[in-house]
């Protein structure tokens, strides 16, 4: 809860100032389809309501910034071949990273309070 949730939230917070000086910005978070009410599983039920929560927190920012044109979107880079993914993933690095950097960089501005996988809209 304390990295996955809160520590977005923080996050947020404490580049509120920076974020509200720029023009065309956002927050992207990493979420997981496990944390999407279609996808909850019990085989990992903390990190499963963590991301969860996440979810919800990012509905509320999208909120609570959507008047001063921050916008807020999660992605869910799937299995992903990382220290905590493993060797088994079937993702690299790279796959992982594609959509958050599509939004960072390309994706219209005016998407917002979206989850997306694959530079696709998927359901919370």
């Amino acid at each position: 809860m304390h990295t996955n949730t809160l520590g977005v939230i923080r996050m947020v917070q404490v580049c509120l100032p920076l974020l509200e000086k720029s023009q065309d910005v956002g927050a992207i978070d990493i979420c997981s389809g496990i944390g999407a009410l279609d996808g909850l599983t019990t085989t990992a039920l903390s990190y499963c309501f963590s991301k969860l929560a996440l979810n919800g927190a990012k509905i509320m920012l999208v909120q609570a910034l959507k008047a001063k044109g921050i916008a807020v979107n999660s992605i869910c880079s799937g299995w992903v071949r990382t220290d905590m993914g493993g060797n088994s993933a079937l993702r690299s690095p790279q796959q992982g990273a594609d959509t958050a950097i599509w939004l960072a960089t390309a994706a219209p501005h005016s998407q917002t309070g979206k989850f997306w996988r694959d530079r696709q809209v998927i359901s919370f």
